[in-house]
């Protein structure tokens, strides 16, 4: 017995397609602690409101990285957004290698990237570090395609407190 999947898209006849775009986390979360050369993977869950996905903690100093992925679906990428809640807690590292996908209006301090014209996705080393405490640090993460007629802005929150590492 053999299971057959079918998957329907659709577009009109000049080739424009209208489709939500969709944000994921395409590789597991990496933790490099501060001033220890050992890398961990990191565990998260969605929050019990279901408005985030949460990590226990981190600690001032440490480096999360991984790689999240976009997929407009014929649709144009127009804008990518990560940002924290508090610009002093923690700072996005954007590698020299993919800034060539963006426009120079982009603002990588701040996290938010505009895309050159015709990118429809992208696969993002998404790459920062923790800078204070914080009882609650949120992060987001928003991905704005082009299309018209149905949503064109999907994204999600990773949320954790930041602690000073006991010594």
């Amino acid at each position: 017995m053999g299971i057959v999947g079918v998957n329907f898209t659709s577009c009109k006849v000049d080739g424009y397609s209208d489709s939500i775009p969709q944000i994921s986390i395409y590789e597991q979360p990496i933790l490099r602690f501060k001033g220890i050369k050992k890398d961990s993977v990191i565990k998260f869950k969605a929050a019990e409101d279901k408005s985030a996905y949460v990590f226990d903690s981190l600690h001032v100093g440490d480096t999360i990285s991984f790689l999240m992925q976009v997929n407009t679906f014929g649709n144009k990428l127009k804008e990518l957004v990560i940002t924290p809640n508090d610009l002093t807690a923690a700072e996005l590292i954007v590698p020299d290698s993919v800034k060539k996908y963006f426009l120079s209006s982009s603002d990588f301090k701040a996290g938010k990237m505009y895309l050159i014209d015709n990118v429809y996705g992208i696969v993002f080393p998404v790459k920062f570090t923790t800078l204070k405490e914080k009882e609650t640090l949120t992060y987001a993460f928003r991905a704005t395609s082009d299309a018209t007629k149905v949503s064109n802005i999907t994204g999600f929150n990773l949320k954790f407190p930041v602690k000073i590492r006991k010594k």
